[in-house]
């Protein structure tokens, strides 16, 4: 068959013949190319054998391309494309799949709305849809407006990046489908990059004598290296005066940096701060102050503002927000901390994830605060007793986050963190009996006698899987082995803080105490002594105010200024003792050998006593020392007096001649003791004579004198 056209395979036509079929048509041109001129019928019958298409079908086709004049068109099959209808042909056009484009991305949620939509449009026949501008076969839906086939030409038309980015925007948070930047630890160093963020806790706890029902906020601070969250800070959501919610302030943060600063410093290396710019933001005047303070070591980095650049150059701009991913390391712990709490009484659920709080919270928090009322009405005395099912902020909740950070997540060691191999965060452990869980390390075996060494490392050489494994560091080991960090000065401390956060206070006795139920249940006292700064060792003397700061995250120390703001040195918090030795009580020793029972905290803690107490009368000393000496001179002249000691001038003189007579008939007799023989007699020897001056009677020596 001479005829055939020859296909045009760049066409558009050619294009949208699915595969299979191309392959099949291209077969059937090349056998009908051979087809003789004569005993056709003959030969079809042949090939139908030999290809295992029907007989009627390979009939049909050839026939068809015949009457044709040779368009390979006809071979296609209706039912598995119809791309060569007329009226199908327009879904292809550019106009029409535009529009349908613009159509879906404006129905935000799903692809079906706009469909009907577009289908609604051709039926009430008031805007007419590019391709289909003279409305042939209307009111009749056309060719190729099938749910299916819509969904196909989007498909090839679009991705979710880019319709996401349409729809919703170009954010890091609403549009995951973007190219991103990815990052790695190795590389850094113990406290390089620090990031800051704040959580709410998903439960409820008690706070205070009443028992409010609070929720809690925490700041947080996550060393990038070492992936360990080494400081925070827990505070009660509070309401207001005006009956709305205290939340995470300006103030806490510059509180909770502070106390960050105060307890483990900068690293020599240099510190980054990554900040977000709202909540857990890191104010300029702060960044600018520990910049200069440090010469450029600690800085202060932003995350990245999205939201201005939006799909459409333009259009309208997108609101502000801050790339998460800036501080991704912080953020993903959060759902760690979420999901390994959540069985802490109290749930409230998780409204941005979709997690409804458990039907019993509103009853339990409804309970209790009828419970309370009830006791406070007819027993206030005994609220102290009460008990809820619930947990107690400063008792029970917060040392609870204490051990969870130390031993839960800084613990954890069945982590997959990026870089830990390359960083060598990768130990050897064995153990000494297989199926055992007591491991030890390779420095702790390295300790042990040799051949208990040999022993065990040929055992885990034989069996590995038995006597050795190898185990993650803990966030917290990696963070141990920092190098020694910067501190900060405590003055720096005091303008991280301002003026407008100092409390005034008064010191009494020695002490001075500071009382806020967001940091601490019970009041917190202080010695009135400063232990650093430009007065270290000096004492507050009693009655007199000072500005004190205590941090709520670091009550260790409290930083002391004047009401001018100067810097005045810090106090240390005063810890009571216990008075008694318990130990001492375990003991029957006799009465006289008996163990002392004060403890020796009380010993230390009065000796420290009478330290501070000699060091606040040590000037009145100094400024009355003559009047003390008047006054041991005056007690010792009585003394003499009674005593018949010479106290006058001419009583003096005397005594003072009369010595001088005696030293000199004692060095007489000594002289002649020297040369007396050794037979003296024994009658002139006096008993317990310890000289020979003493050795002779008086009589005796007056007569050897005169002699």
């Amino acid at each position: 068959m001479s005829c055939i056209t020859t296909v045009d395979f760049e066409s558009h036509a050619w294009g949208n013949v699915p595969a299979d079929m191309r392959r099949e048509i291209r077969d059937l041109l090349d056998l009908f190319r051979n087809a003789p001129d004569k005993g056709v019928a003959r030969w079809l019958q042949d090939q139908a054998h030999a290809t295992g298409i029907s007989e009627a079908t390979l009939r049909r086709k050839y026939y068809s391309v015949l009457s044709s004049g040779g368009d390979w068109t006809c071979l296609i099959d209706a039912r598995r494309v119809i791309a060569h209808k007329a009226s199908i042909a327009r879904t292809q056009r550019p106009a029409f799949r535009a529009e349908l484009l613009r159509m879906v991305e404006k129905h935000q949620r799903k692809n079906l709305p706009a469909f009907k939509a577009l289908k609604i449009r051709w039926r009430d026949r008031r805007v007419a849809v590019p391709g289909y501008e003279d409305w042939a076969g209307w009111p009749k839906v056309p060719a190729g407006w099938s749910n299916r086939n819509l969904a196909r030409i989007v498909e090839s038309e679009t991705n979710l990046a880019r319709m996401r980015s349409v729809r919703v925007g170009t954010s890091s948070k609403t549009n995951p489908f973007l190219p991103t930047v990815l990052t790695t630890r190795v590389g850094l160093w113990p406290g390089a990059v620090i990031q800051l963020d704040d959580v709410f806790h998903d439960n409820l706890v008690t706070l205070g004598k009443r028992r409010d029902i609070v929720r809690v906020m925490e700041l947080g601070a996550m060393d990038v290296y070492s992936a360990c969250r080494f400081h925070f800070g827990a505070k009660p959501r509070r309401r207001t005066e005006s009956g709305g919610w205290e939340n995470i302030r300006m103030t806490d943060m510059r509180m909770f940096l502070a106390g960050m600063f105060h307890t483990f410093g900068y690293s020599p290396r240099g510190t980054m701060l990554m900040s977000e710019h709202n909540t857990a933001k890191v104010q300029e005047d702060i960044a600018r102050s520990l910049y200069d303070a440090t010469r450029g070591l600690v800085r202060v980095e932003y995350q990245p503002i999205e939201g201005k650049q939006a799909a459409l150059s333009g259009f309208w701009h997108g609101t502000e927000g801050g790339n998460f991913r800036a501080k991704a390391l912080l953020e993903s712990t959060h759902n760690l901390i979420h999901n390994d709490l959540a069985a802490l009484p109290m749930q409230t659920g998780s409204p941005s994830s979709g997690l409804a709080a458990p039907v019993n919270t509103d009853r339990i928090v409804n309970y209790i605060a009828g419970i309370i009322r009830d006791v406070l009405k007819a027993a206030p005395h005994r609220l102290d007793l009460l008990r809820l099912p619930t947990l107690d902020f400063h008792t029970q909740f917060f040392p609870l986050l204490q051990d969870y950070y130390e031993f839960g997540l800084n613990g954890r060691t069945e982590h997959q963190l990026e870089g830990w191999e390359k960083l060598g965060h990768v130990i050897n452990e064995y153990t000494f009996a297989p199926g055992c869980d007591k491991y030890i390390t390779e420095s702790l075996l390295l300790t042990m006698p040799e051949t208990t060494q040999l022993a065990i490392r040929e055992a885990a050489r034989m069996a590995p899987d038995q006597w050795s494994r190898r185990r993650n560091l803990a966030p917290q080991e990696v963070w141990n082995r920092r190098e020694k960090f910067q501190p900060i000065a405590p003055v720096v401390i005091a303008d991280m803080l301002g003026q407008d956060l100092a409390r005034e206070l008064t010191a009494r006795r020695g002490f001075i105490e500071f009382s806020d139920q967001e940091i601490s249940a019970d009041p917190l006292i202080y010695q009135a002594r400063y232990i650093s700064g430009p007065r270290a060792g000096m004492e507050i003397h009693h009655g007199e105010k000072v500005s004190m700061f205590v941090l709520p995250f670091d009550d260790s120390t409290a930083i002391v200024m004047d009401a001018k703001g100067v810097f005045l040195g810090e106090v240390p918090l005063y810890k009571r003792v216990l008075p008694i030795d318990p130990s001492a009580f375990q003991t029957s020793a006799p009465f006289e050998a008996r163990p002392d029972v004060r403890s020796a905290e009380l010993t230390r803690a009065a000796g420290e006593k009478h330290s501070r107490i000699a060091d606040i009368l040590e000037p009145s000393r100094i400024l009355h020392r003559e009047e003390v000496r008047e006054a041991r001179e005056l007690r010792e002249h009585n003394r003499k007096l009674i005593s018949g000691e010479p106290v006058t001038e001419e009583e003096i003189h005397a005594a003072r001649s009369a010595a001088a007579d005696k030293a000199v008939t004692t060095r007489r007799i000594n002289e002649w003791a020297a040369d007396m023989p050794e037979d003296l007699p024994a009658d002139l020897m006096q008993p317990d004579c310890e000289s020979p001056a003493n050795a002779i009677g008086d009589d005796q020596i007056a007569e050897w004198l005169n002699d």
